[in-house]
C-alpha cells in the first residue's frame, strides 16, 4: 500500500501543475517525525527491480509499458527533489 501511495504522489508531482507547491507546503508543516516517515515512504521508490516487477505482474493491468517507462525514466529526479525537502 505504501508503494502505491508513493507512486500516486510521484504521478501527482510530475503531472499536476500545483502539486509540487502543495506538497512542499504540506511537508513544511509536518513534525520532524512525520517528515521522516513521509520521506522514508517515498524512498521505497528506489527499489526499481521490485517496483518494476509490480508493474509487470499487473498492478496497473495489462497496459503497464508506458507507466513502467515513465517510472524508470523519472523516478530518480523525483527522489532527488523529495530528498531536498529535508
Amino acid at each position: 500500500m505504501i508503494i502505491i501511495n508513493s507512486l500516486d504522489l510521484f504521478y501527482f508531482w510530475m503531472y499536476l501543475p500545483r502539486a509540487r507547491v502543495k506538497m512542499l507546503d504540506m511537508v513544511s508543516r509536518l513534525t520532524p517525525e512525520e517528515k521522516t516517515i513521509f520521506l522514508q515512504s517515498q524512498q521505497m521508490l528506489e527499489h526499481e527491480l521490485y517496483i518494476s516487477r509490480l508493474f509487470v505482474d499487473g498492478i496497473l493491468g495489462r497496459n503497464f509499458s508506458r507507466p513502467l517507462s515513465f517510472y524508470l525514466t523519472y523516478n530518480k529526479s523525483y527522489l532527488s527533489a523529495i530528498k531536498k525537502m529535508n
